[in-house]
């Protein structure tokens, strides 16, 4: 079994706020690794698909159902006095994380007319399939803040106003980037869909280790001592024990907080092995029987596995959200590039076409629409933003005694104590860097 490593053993990745380059720490903003264009787009939805325009997003495998592009054509089709308009959806799969951060790298550089790194511009780059540009990009909340000061990707300009779908106050940091940031007054991504991290354990193992794992605090349980898989990332890690003190994510002063670093200490005894990805895989050979992750990772394996549950700890715990930005690379709306796709809508006076700002934002208001919702809600790993609050409706009678109810619909009042992690000050990251490198030692 792989051992734990010691989180001093890996610096914490620098806060936007914290550097203007970006984290990836094998790239800069205008090289790349050898194969960063080798990304294994795909087409996944060409459903719905017209000879009039078309809208190409760029988005995480299994994120967009099948049903949404022929239901948006319908939608376009349905807008006010604009019953001749012909839309078709096209989705390509990216990936998540770097790899999508790689596909602005490989844009980047291919506006730029580089080669990609350590090749020389005539060599050929076997196997090589580019991801063609798209309108609307799904991007991780982690990463926004970094693609909008990288340059990545252009401010969304929309009437937000007594929009329901972002009523929740914490939606407006998460959009912008970063919160109390001068330099971010502009809204960079509109929220698609959400989720939280959550603990899933061995039901199995129930008696021997206490009884069911409800809260942050069960992780300190002598029963779990090197039975605990936590994420290798310090905003999680330090974040569930601020939680469990009754603290925030984004405190701004760990000084502050008496019992941190000694309740960090012995959390770190506990655990068997640190990792983000494959981080489940211990648990489900039976050699750990704790694990923190995140909802996404955890929904689609819970089904599967009766020895599993899973719970959104009760003092509240971390969320996550994909959000659409719009890329700064835009692909050429022109004759040449598309033979049915306008350069622009004065071109076309006949009211069969929309200009690409409006198009993309009818997108983002069709996601936001009560059906559609439901069904990003119960068809991904993901719920729709207007859910944030907890107030599920009907949603849960979909799903009645799956397995996976308690983290697909999280009890309203503690999703409450749930909080997106915001980016931190140059000073405070220093305080998280200096404690997580710390606790190995």
């Amino acid at each position: 079994m792989t051992q734990k490593r010691s989180p001093g053993v890996k610096e914490l990745p620098k806060s936007p706020s914290q550097s203007s380059k970006s984290p990836l720490e094998s790239v800069t903003r205008r090289r790349f690794l050898t194969g960063a264009l080798a990304l294994g787009a795909t087409t996944l939805g060409g459903c719905g698909q017209s000879s009039g325009q078309v809208l190409r997003l760029g988005a995480v495998t299994g994120s967009v159902p099948a049903y949404l592009p022929g239901a948006f054509r319908r939608f376009v089709r349905a807008l006010e006095e604009q019953s001749t308009l012909d839309v078709g959806l096209e989705v390509q799969s990216l990936g998540a994380g770097e790899a999508i951060a790689r596909t602005f790298l490989q844009w980047e550089a291919t506006a730029a007319g580089q080669p990609p790194a350590g090749l020389p511009g005539w060599v050929p780059f076997f196997g090589r399939r580019e991801v063609a540009p798209t309108d609307l990009m799904l991007l991780g909340d982690r990463w926004l803040p970094t693609a909008a000061r990288e340059g990545w990707i252009k401010a969304l300009a929309m009437e937000l106003d007594r929009t329901e779908a972002i009523a929740d106050r914490r939606w407006a940091a998460v959009m912008s980037g970063g919160a109390g940031d001068a330099t971010f007054g502009d809204t960079f991504g509109m929220p698609y869909r959400w989720g939280t991290t959550v603990l899933v354990y061995r039901q199995d193992k129930e008696d021997e280790m206490g009884g069911p794992i409800t809260d942050w605090s069960d992780l300190w349980r002598p029963q779990l001592q090197g039975k605990v898989v936590l994420l290798d990332q310090a905003r999680e890690v330090i974040g569930a024990v601020l939680k469990s003190l009754g603290r925030s994510y984004d405190e701004d002063n760990l000084s502050v907080v008496s019992d941190l670093e000694e309740r960090l200490r012995a959390l770190h005894q506990q655990a068997l092995f640190y990792g983000s990805t494959n981080y489940l895989q211990p648990l489900l050979l039976g050699d750990a029987w704790v694990a923190m992750g995140w909802s996404r990772d955890v929904l689609p394996i819970l089904p599967r596995r009766s020895k599993l549950a899973a719970v959104v700890p009760q003092s509240g715990s971390a969320l996550w959200a994909d959000l659409w930005v719009r890329p700064t690379i835009e692909r050429e709306l022109t004759a040449s590039s598309s033979a049915s796709q306008p350069a622009t809508a004065e071109e076309n006076s006949d009211g069969n076409f929309l200009e690409m700002s409006q198009l993309r934002e009818e997108w983002i208001r069709f996601c936001w629409t009560s059906d559609i919702a439901r069904r990003v809600t119960l068809q991904t790993t993901g719920a729709a933003p207007q859910f944030l609050g907890g107030d599920w409706g009907a949603l849960e009678n979909d799903n009645r005694n799956s397995t996976s109810d308690r983290i697909r619909f999280p009890n309203a009042n503690v999703l409450k104590k749930c909080e997106f992690l915001l980016p931190l000050s140059d000073a405070t990251k220093q305080q998280y860097q200096d404690l997580w490198n710390g606790i190995g030692s």
